[in-house]
């Protein structure tokens, strides 16, 4: 999405043709869940667009920094590479971090990322994070301990989205 102030939304919307092979490819590595916790993103949020609007920099640098990872992902789903998918929502998370001055994550969250490393490519809170949903890209042959791992620091709050692509 690329805008500013003075100028109405407008996203850009590009459809991606996938072949079959790393359609299947990303079906078998993508684990989506809800994470049963509550979400409180909306005020800061609010600061958020505040800081945009006064055209802070480095608020302006974040959100430039989300357009070429958008386009970096793009690229990576066309070709299937899982590992470049992982690295590429690995910095949307941390970039978004930094945007949300840390206020998108808690201590469950960030226990549950640091925990998954070993099993992941990368990982990533959709929204305005601090619970919700949250995608994983798991490493071959991982999945299956990702998933006990998530249920383990989750507990019976968590939600595995089980998903087909829209084709």
């Amino acid at each position: 999405m690329e805008s500013f102030p003075e100028t109405p939304l407008s996203p850009l919307i590009k459809q991606l043709s996938l072949n079959d092979l790393n359609m299947q490819k990303i079906q078998k590595h993508l684990v989506l869940i809800n994470t049963g916790i509550p979400k409180q993103g909306q005020a800061f949020f609010e600061t958020m667009v505040e800081r945009y609007c006064l055209r802070e920099t480095c608020t302006l640098q974040a959100i430039e920094r989300n357009n070429t990872l958008n386009r970096e992902l793009a690229e990576c789903l066309v070709v299937g590479d899982l590992s470049g998918i992982g690295q590429v929502m690995q910095s949307q998370w941390e970039n978004w971090k930094i945007l949300s001055e840390g206020k998108c994550t808690n201590p469950q969250i960030d226990r549950l990322f640091a925990e998954a490393t070993p099993c992941v490519y990368g990982a990533r809170m959709n929204g305005a994070g601090q619970g919700g949903c949250a995608m994983f890209i798991s490493r071959e042959g991982k999945k299956e301990e990702l998933i006990h791992l998530i249920r383990t620091v989750l507990g019976d709050s968590v939600t595995f989205y089980k998903w087909e692509p829209i084709l």
